[in-house]
């Protein structure tokens, strides 16, 4: 029974889909997808008027339409996917989650190499009420020491960002002693 109680997450955390954020996030992406479809838009509209049948701007609605349907929405969602299914398990030693959805293999950060736990907030995120937690580690072989990594808790509401920042010091704290 104490066993299972030490394997059990002290917080599990997810990240809060929002479309706003998401753009914002991944602004080459968003780019390269807004400027594909309006270089062959007036194909897409040829097209979206053969399949249709619709001429002029009815055409350029549906093209637009199209545009919608298979570029933005599989973006979104294949983030969904993310924050519905990659959770952050904090447990006493040690952070586990999954990269994304797609890539299922657990990634463990253990407290001990953390250096620094910060709160950080982007302006769409601020619009929105969300916050990532970002954990800073450094990798020490030796006398060496290696670069920084930074492991982000992505799009949490900031409340929750807040007071799972506080457990989560407390836990390297404890892992340092």
């Amino acid at each position: 029974m104490e066993n299972e109680k030490a394997q059990q997450p002290r917080l599990r955390l997810y990240a809060r889909f929002d479309p706003l954020v998401v753009m914002y996030r991944h602004p080459v992406r968003l780019s390269v997808s807004l400027a594909v479809p309006l270089l062959v838009f007036p194909e897409l509209c040829r097209l979206a008027g053969w399949l249709t049948g619709f001429h002029g701007a009815a055409a350029g609605f549906a093209a637009a339409a199209l545009v919608i349907l298979l570029v933005f929405l599989p973006q979104f969602f294949v983030s969904w996917l993310d924050c519905r299914q990659v959770a952050y398990a904090f447990f006493d030693d040690r952070l586990v989650f999954t990269e994304n959805f797609f890539m299922r293999t657990p990634i463990s950060v253990h407290y001990r190499s953390v250096v620094k736990v910060r709160v950080k907030v982007n302006p769409a995120q601020r619009l929105r009420g969300l916050a990532d937690i970002v954990l800073t580690t450094q990798v020490r072989k030796g006398k060496i020491t290696g670069q920084a990594q930074h492991f982000t808790v992505p799009d949490i509401p900031q409340e929750q960002a807040r007071s799972a920042l506080r457990v989560l010091r407390a836990l390297v704290e404890a892992a340092r002693k």
